[in-house]
Order: C-alpha cells, then sequence, then structure tokens
C-alpha cells in the first residue's frame, strides 16, 4: 500500500469514528435495575426490571437512540424515561432527538413513564410497550405503529 492509501485510509477512519464519537448515551436516574449501554451501536439493553431515565446527547445538541429493548426473560416491570437529566437551572426537556426503536415486550410489564423526542421516533420499527403511563411528546415524526397492549393514561 502507498503512502497515499495509508493516509486515504487513516483519514476515512478518523472521519467515520467521528460520525459516532460524540453521540453519548447516558443513565442519570440513578437506575434501579440492570442495563448495559452500547455507545457504539447506540443501543441500551435492560437486563432486569426497574425504573430507567435516559438521555442522549451529540456535543451540545440532542443525540440518537437506535434501539431500546429488554433482555428476554426479565421478570417484573419496566418503567422508561427518555428525557433530558435535570442540571442547575435547567427544566425537563427532550432527551433525544431521534429514537429509532423501543422495544419493551420482553419484561412482563413494561411502561413508558415518559418520552420527549425532538425528532422523529420509530426510523427503524415498531413501538412496543404494555402501557403509556405519562407525558409522550414526540416533535417529529412517528414512522412506525406504536403497539400498547394495555393502556395509555399519560397525555400524548
Amino acid at each position: 500500500m502507498s503512502r497515499y492509501s495509508v493516509a486515504v485510509a487513516g483519514w476515512l477512519a478518523c472521519a467515520t469514528s467521528a460520525t459516532f464519537a460524540d453521540n453519548f448515551i447516558r443513565e442519570w436516574g440513578g437506575a434501579s435495575g440492570g442495563y448495559e449501554i452500547n455507545q457504539f451501536q447506540r443501543t441500551v439493553l435492560i437486563t432486569t426490571a426497574g425504573t430507567f431515565k435516559f438521555d442522549a446527547m451529540d456535543g451540545a445538541a440532542l443525540g440518537v437512540i437506535d434501539l431500546i429493548e429488554v433482555q428476554t426473560g426479565v421478570t417484573g416491570t419496566v418503567n422508561l424515561h427518555i428525557r433530558r437529566g435535570p442540571g442547575p437551572g435547567e427544566l425537563p426537556v427532550e432527551g433525544a432527538q431521534d429514537v429509532k426503536e423501543i422495544n419493551l415486550s420482553n419484561a412482563t410489564i413494561g411502561n413508558i413513564a415518559e418520552l420527549r423526542i425532538a425528532g422523529d421516533l420509530g426510523e427503524v420499527n415498531n413501538i412496543v410497550a404494555d402501557n403509556i403511563t405519562g407525558t409522550f411528546n414526540v416533535a417529529g415524526d412517528v414512522l412506525h405503529m406504536i403497539d400498547v397492549e394495555d393502556d395509555v393514561t399519560g397525555a400524548i
């Protein structure tokens, strides 16, 4: 390989990794259950029942969450919140730019307790939960079906 091709390959590797480098998903609410975040794939796997509060940032802007899902065999209730973690002087605001897929069906009960996003929801697949129990605010488009098994008691 010539020096030119090595330089181009190195530049492409840096440019590709920079695309995802700033996107950061975090759990900010002191989760009462287990979870795993894969920053490179922009996914969250919930591994035990509990309450989870996630947001995604990309530098100073809102970030993207590609998938939030519950691991097979989780018994108990999963309560999911997607909103910005509170900071000094901040009100609760959108927790992500886009959320591409949510699947809480593997929990005994999967609740979307709060969802606040600035962009689109469901680009990849349906949004699946047993209940929507709190604020459900999508500023962009809902691109796939929202599949609620039991009840909607929250404000949509």
